[in-house]
């Protein structure tokens, strides 16, 4: 019977047996036998020493899955949205997203046995057992995709740049109405020449950074009201033209904003731009008003940023100065949310805004491993 045992500086081993070969005992065993020989040596032997620890291997990444640890190759990238190509400096912010990839290959598709350390050789891989290997692998993998579904990602990451979002791309537009910065009236239409190389999908009108409406036809003409929270005075008309992919092109004017006649409400929350993250289920859309005795009713609406929002609830009757609905949100994407009010005594409706933003799916929750 063998027992073998070591410390960072001692190495010992002790045998344990009958020296002419005869069988030894029943139960007789290198625990049992030598085990205790070596632990009374190595106590002697280290009475009196300090304490030793091993210290751990250093072992760099090289980058390659099947000697870093890790089934696949797992690349985090910057992708367009669109496109599916890797984002660049010209690719709008709300159009890029991070993405991960993972690919399965055999270990000779990462190492050269001749040059471990060096350059992968991938699908140029001379070696006379890459095919073989490489097919058994991909043979799991399709195994996998079957048994597995979605969750079994296995795609190969784009190797090009997103070549659509450029700037000879970008939207040429010009606003032709109002001419007159001096606004008579709240109601106006807007109008803009639009050129671009790429067909146009919509053109939208903002106020300050409020929403007022789109088109997607042309000529770009659009009705807009500006709502009474924005108050009288210079304010900037933005007007900006979308084409087929996204990319945009701006006009700005300065307009003369008149003194609004009916009350002042206006959509508090959400705020336009904000994305929200759909870490709860629903999100509580707040209006606040001048004076709730003034209204009748609220009405709120959701739908997609170019128009035509479905009702997804009512106040009546409000009492308070901020009411409040609660909205069931919808998968990730663009949204425009709105709310009109009922005046008590004609019956006119004024709008308290829209309200242009964003859902984000919530972020996958990390495993937490526990020892039991």
């Amino acid at each position: 019977g063998w027992l073998m045992g070591y410390t960072p500086s001692i190495a010992m081993g002790v045998w344990g047996g009958n020296n002419d070969n005869s069988k030894m005992a029943r139960g007789a065993g290198g625990s049992s036998v030598a085990g205790p020989i070596w632990n009374a040596v190595m106590r002697q032997y280290l009475t009196g020493k300090p304490v030793e620890v091993f210290n751990g291997p250093a072992i760099p990444k090289l980058g390659k899955p099947a000697l870093d640890g890790e089934i696949g190759n797992t690349q985090t990238l910057t992708i367009d949205r669109i496109t599916g190509l890797l984002a660049t400096d010209e690719t709008p912010v709300r159009l890029r997203e991070q993405k991960t990839y993972v690919t399965h290959h055999s270990i000779l598709f990462y190492v050269d046995r001749q040059n471990i350390t060096g350059p992968v050789p991938g699908v140029d891989s001379t070696d006379p057992q890459y095919s073989n290997w490489e097919a058994a692998v991909q043979d799991w993998v399709v195994r996998q995709m079957v048994e597995l579904g979605e969750t079994f990602v296995n795609e190969q990451p784009p190797t090009e740049f997103d070549d659509v979002h450029v700037a000879r791309n970008i939207p040429d537009i010009r606003i032709e109405q109002p001419t007159d910065g001096n606004l008579g009236s709240r109601s106006f239409t807007v109008e803009a020449r639009v050129s671009a190389h790429r067909e146009i999908s919509r053109v939208e009108v903002y106020v300050d950074g409020f929403y007022l409406g789109a088109t997607g036809k042309s000529p770009y003409r659009i009705n807009v009201t500006i709502p009474s929270f924005i108050l009288a005075g210079e304010r900037t008309l933005r007007v900006v033209a979308f084409d087929d992919v996204e990319n945009e092109g701006t006009a700005t004017a300065s307009i003369q904003i008149p003194s609004g006649e009916l009350g002042s409400v206006q959509i508090v929350d959400p705020r336009p731009g904000q994305i929200i993250v759909a870490k709860e289920p629903t999100y509580t859309i707040r209006v606040e008003l001048d004076n709730p005795n003034l209204y009748q009713k609220i009405e709120y609406f959701v739908g997609p940023r170019t128009g035509g929002g479905s009702l997804v609830g009512v106040t009546v009757n409000p009492t308070k100065f901020i009411e409040t609905q609660v909205w069931t949100l919808p998968g990730p994407g663009e949204y425009l949310i709105s709310a009109l009010l009922t005046l008590v005594e004609t019956g006119e409706t004024i709008s308290a805004g829209n309200v242009l933003l964003e859902v984000e799916a919530a972020p996958p929750i990390a495993a937490v491993e526990v020892e039991i």
